[in-house]
């Protein structure tokens, strides 16, 4: 079915991450890293999981939640910081990136119900042949 929707929010989610590289807050601190690149590697991965759906749902679901964590974590570096410390825009990617995700699994839902719809409506086609 259509793809081009949901792989452009992938891809957009992508982006956005891989921009997030170029912030000192975020790449300063190891376990802010490790998240950024773990969320990193399985939002590229579900870039090329088109053909498989369910998988490509589950990853996007664990991306978000990973993402959502990510931002509320770095809430709390921001509302504990030293006084004088400046957060760069990056710092709200997490939470967009998350809203782009669950819009894309709601995209690759709705393709997966449509290819299940047009599969059920060839099965009773062709055992209405048969008869």
């Amino acid at each position: 079915m259509k793809h081009g929707n949901q792989f452009g929010l992938i891809l957009a989610v992508v982006i956005l991450l891989c921009v997030m590289y170029f912030s000192s807050v975020i790449t300063g601190y190891l376990p802010f890293l490790i998240l950024l690149i773990v969320s990193s590697v399985i939002a590229f991965l579900t870039l090329f999981l088109i053909h498989h759906r369910m998988l490509q749902i589950r990853l996007s679901i664990f991306n978000a939640i990973i993402l959502f964590a990510f931002q509320c974590w770095l809430a709390y570096a921001f509302f504990t910081r030293p006084a004088g410390t400046r957060y760069p825009l990056t710092a709200v990617f997490p939470i967009v990136c998350a809203i782009l995700t669950f819009l894309a699994v709601h995209d690759i839902a709705t393709d997966e119900a449509t290819v299940r719809t047009a599969e059920a409506i060839k099965k009773i086609k062709k055992n209405k042949r048969k008869k």
